[in-house]
């Protein structure tokens, strides 16, 4: 399930990010149980700092602790995802908005290189689409130099990628989610705040509207939609 044992110092962070990891790659899955006992002979820890990661991803809204059930892998409604990619567009966008008047040369180069790199990529290839993603957007974050926002973001983006966004991506929607990054990007190269936050919150209404493709087709087939699914 997990990947240890941890290479390094062994502290509740660590353990914390190695949970993590595993619930973002789909090694751990949505509404899974969480086992203290597992978790730390896998990562050759005591319950102790395992105990305290997993009280950490609670507090990110990762891990969910319904009275009498133990620990597990928070599950949300379609209504709850939806909710989320509206706040990220509403956030995103501001912060593209403030990025474009302080950006310089290195992020955008280090941005225009993300999405070159991403052009390359197929749709299968969900962990450099997932890093290239985050390159793109995090960078952002940095730049706008809003720490409270960049906090509020992380925490809500997160949870998307539980579900493995990536993984019902189909080519045309990577192309389209491709095609705002570099529009995002030509916008911050000019320096336009206002076509920044736009083509920013345009960019994550799609993967919302997407996303709610997802489960309106997976529902009149009466199927899970297939990123709910454990992946191969």
């Amino acid at each position: 399930m997990l990947d240890g044992p941890l290479p390094t110092r062994k502290t509740s962070t660590m353990v914390a990010d190695a949970i993590r990891d595993a619930i973002l790659k789909g090694r751990i899955k949505p509404g899974e149980r969480l086992k203290e006992d597992v978790i730390a002979g896998e990562l050759e820890v005591s319950r102790t700092p395992v105990r305290e990661a997993i009280a950490m991803l609670q507090a990110e809204g990762v891990v969910e602790a319904p009275q009498h059930r133990g620990a597990q892998v928070r599950s949300y409604s379609p209504s709850e995802l939806e909710e989320i990619y509206d706040l990220r567009s509403i956030l995103e966008g501001y912060a593209a908005c403030r990025a474009a008047t302080r950006i310089k040369k290195p992020e955008l180069t280090k941005m225009r290189k993300s999405c070159e790199a991403m052009e390359k990529l197929q749709p299968d290839d969900l962990e450099h689409l997932v890093h290239e993603n985050h390159v793109f957007h995090h960078t952002i974050l940095e730049v706008a130099d809003a720490g409270r926002l960049e906090a509020m973001v992380h925490q809500i983006s997160a949870v998307p990628l539980i579900y493995q966004s990536y993984a019902w991506y189909t080519p045309e929607q990577l192309h389209l989610s491709l095609e705002y990054h570099w529009r995002v990007l030509d916008a911050l190269e000019k320096h336009d705040p206002e076509r920044a936050e736009r083509d920013m919150r345009h960019h994550l209404s799609n993967a919302r509207e997407a996303l709610t493709n997802v489960y309106a087709h997976a529902a009149a087939a009466g199927e899970e939609p297939a990123h709910l699914r454990a992946l191969p």
